[in-house]
């Protein structure tokens, strides 16, 4: 995730690469046997940018349809007053998409200064190389 400085604006370049397998674990409890359900979601992915805590803008992936395990690979970009930058941070959430009733979360993390340890490290890593890609692996954090 790359940074630029540009006129006292920061471009934050976010390139998801996103695999994901899902799997609905149960047991029968007259046999103890445990099982995989396979369910296919619509997965896609929405990122938002925040400033000190609020909602500032949102960009979406498109949806893969019908699948266990999707490859999302896009660039999203935020332009942020380098002024404003330690001040934000990135929601970046899983959802199912539902044609009828409301999208499911499936999964999200924060990368930004209030963030966990290992998803801060990615982002101060960001700052201290600008201009180059910084990749790490994160895990999606369950929300239910």
């Amino acid at each position: 995730m790359p940074y630029s400085r540009v006129a006292n604006t920061v471009t934050v370049v976010l390139h998801v690469r996103l695999a994901i397998k899902l799997y609905i674990l149960h047991t029968n409890s007259k046999k103890n046997i445990l099982y995989v359900n396979c369910v296919f979601v619509d997965p896609y992915v929405k990122i938002w940018l925040l400033h000190e805590g609020k909602k500032v803008e949102k960009k979406k992936t498109p949806v893969k349809e019908k699948t266990l395990n999707p490859t999302f690979e896009e660039t999203v970009m935020f332009t942020v007053p380098y002024e404003r930058i330690r001040q934000t941070s990135l929601i970046v959430s899983v959802m199912d998409y539902d044609r009828v009733g409301r999208n499911e979360p499936i999964g999200q993390l924060v990368l930004g200064t209030k963030s966990g340890p290992m998803e801060l490290k990615h982002w101060n890593e960001m700052f201290a190389k600008s201009r180059t890609d910084v990749i790490k692996w994160h895990l999606l954090k369950d929300l239910s």
